[in-house]
């Protein structure tokens, strides 16, 4: 993490269905970490839980209006009044940044009536109403706290690639965050750290907790279930307590919102496609209760039960020809065989990629399977997991499973290196442009060459440990134009388990780039680029031989 002395840590866990934040000052974390931990709330005054709804809502202009419960209540508020379609509404926004291809600082999110507003326009209002409302907190108890004493943790999925968390970054600049005390947090990784600290907790204080999960030489498995992506992260403890990858992280979108969508479809095909699609085009209130009930009731369902739901008055009584369903008065009943099905694909995702993932030889000695994140509060997704890895110790950390990445993130801040090494999920490597020429190493026996095919240096092969802090790969250099002030070295990446020799290859995919500008360099001046990793993303700097200086380089993932 950032080596500097901040006063406070404070933490967004900016999620696809929920978000929260939460701080603690580092004089308070040092004789408890855990109960010095201060969450501070963005539902309003009836919020049930500690996270809110990320849902933001912006008024004609575009403004800033109202972001989580208060947003979804003063929307209610629009829709019952017909005046809701001029105003921009934006819900389970997040998961675009995983799915978009190409992502660019001027990607457009359409809103839940199809009105479109740049995305980092919107990501950034949220960023900067829960950054606010955590710094106005911990002011309340750090008198003249400066905004340049708070070390900012803002979490993201494992899977994201770099493209999206370069975003989030630009997004948390434009916010008013200062990227130098900014660091992202993995959640998976984010969610072990805190489980750690509360198994040696409660050890302490004598209660009863799954201890030998953190013990040193132990392996588990971190599932995180979101509402949007599903995190896999398989780590072992060292013997100095910190935790390292024993195979990359890995996942996909089978959050708790592929359900709900799965239910939305189901109800549709039951009350009538044209008939549901007419009611819900008609009003957005009706729309918004729908979403509202769907999303509560799907936490609550558990196998062999039938499940409930409240219907919009329009649909009472209505009668259906539909096997395994029925509509009493106000409420849509669904035989538990029904219900099942709508579950069973998204769940079949999940345990099958966790089933692949077990099955790798780096994760034979694995005996642990953590759930954490607010989908495993889902009790047919608990009860299918537990069925299906019976030969697993299945531990639920908390009572408050979807608090827990955001209390790690806070954790994370305050230690110096918790994760010390991670494994590669690609092979990473680089193209380099004209007017360079590579210095080939004298182990290698790569083409000198970039006229016709040009090679893909290799910075990380895939599978391979990255030391956060340490240098992963060198390259050096001769210039061969006549004048040369701004270099630009593509960023290269393949999901084969063997590396490409070109990249020209279909596996290889462009991901960025590494930009520089120089003084003019004459022809034959030597180069050299270093590459390193911190937590979240690759640091480059490039010297100057002959000018004996050295040059901070940047990576560019957003096209």
């Amino acid at each position: 993490m950032l080596l500097f002395c901040s006063v406070l840590v404070a933490a967004i866990d900016f999620g696809s269905s929920d978000s929260g934040c939460a701080f603690s000052l580092r004089s308070d974390y040092e004789s408890d970490p855990i109960n010095t931990i201060h969450t501070e709330s963005l539902g309003g005054n009836s919020s049930k839980t500690q996270k809110s709804p990320t849902v933001v809502l912006m008024n004609p202009d575009g403004e800033f209006a109202a972001f989580g419960k208060k947003a979804e209540q003063q929307y209610e508020e629009l829709a019952l009044d017909d005046e809701d379609k001029k105003w921009f509404y934006f819900t389970r926004f997040k998961m675009q940044l995983f799915t978009k291809k190409g992502l660019n600082k001027d990607m457009m999110l359409e809103d839940i009536n199809g009105r479109k507003m740049k995305a980092l326009d919107v990501f950034a209002c949220c960023i900067e109403y829960i950054k606010n409302k955590v710094f106005k907190r911990a002011e309340e108890g750090v008198s003249n706290l400066q905004e340049d004493e708070v070390h900012w943790m803002i979490t993201v999925p494992a899977i994201w690639n770099e493209s999206a968390r370069q975003f989030i970054i630009a997004a948390a600049t434009k916010a008013g965050i200062n990227p130098v005390l900014l660091s992202l947090v993995l959640e998976p990784e984010a969610a072990a750290v805190f489980c750690k600290y509360v198994a040696i907790r409660s050890s302490k204080d004598g209660k009863e907790a799954k201890l030998e999960v953190f013990e040193s030489g132990s392996q588990f498995v971190i599932v995180d279930l979101g509402g949007g992506t599903v995190d896999i992260t398989c780590n072992e403890v060292t013997e100095t307590g910190q935790l390292q990858e024993i195979y990359h992280a890995s996942g996909g979108p089978w959050g708790g919102n592929m359900i709900n969508l799965r239910i939305w479809k189901l109800i549709r095909s039951v009350i009538g496609n044209a008939t549901f699609d007419a009611c819900m085009e008609e009003s957005t209130y009706l729309k918004l209760c729908m979403l509202k009930e769907i999303e509560e009731g799907k936490m609550k369902m558990k196998s062999n039960e039938k499940a409930t739901f409240k219907l919009p008055f329009e649909f009472s009584n209505k009668k259906i020809e539909y096997k395994g369903a029925e509509i009493i008065k106000d409420k849509i009943h669904i035989d538990p065989d029904v219900i099942s099905k709508v579950f069973e694909y998204a769940i079949e995702q999940v345990c099958s990629h966790l089933s692949k993932v077990l099955a790798r030889d780096e994760t034979r000695n694995v005996k642990y399977l953590l759930l954490v994140g607010g989908y495993a509060s889902c009790e047919i997704l608990k009860e299918t997991i537990k069925k299906k890895f019976n030969t697993y110790d299945i531990i639920h950390p908390c009572n408050n499973p979807e608090m827990i990445v955001l209390n790690g993130a806070v954790i994370m801040g305050h230690e110096s290196r918790p994760i010390i090494g991670r494994l590669a999920r690609y092979h990473y490597g680089l193209a380099v442009p004209s007017g360079l020429r590579i210095i080939p190493k004298k182990e290698t026996t790569m083409h000198t060459e970039f006229d016709h095919e040009p090679t893909f240096l290799p910075l990380i092969c895939k599978g391979t440990p990255i030391r956060i802090g340490k240098k992963v790969a060198q390259y050096s250099f001769i210039v061969t134009s006549e004048e040369l002030t701004d270099i630009e070295i593509g960023i290269l990446t393949c999901e084969d388990d063997k590396a490409p020799s070109s990249i020209a290859e279909n596996s290889c995919n462009k991901i960025g780039q590494i930009v520089a500008k120089f003084p003019a360099l004459i022809k034959n001046s030597k180069m050299t680029i270093i590459i390193s990793c911190d937590e979240t993303e690759f640091k480059v700097t490039a010297v100057i031989d002959e000018l004996g200086h050295s040059f901070s380089a940047r990576c560019s993932f957003l096209l």
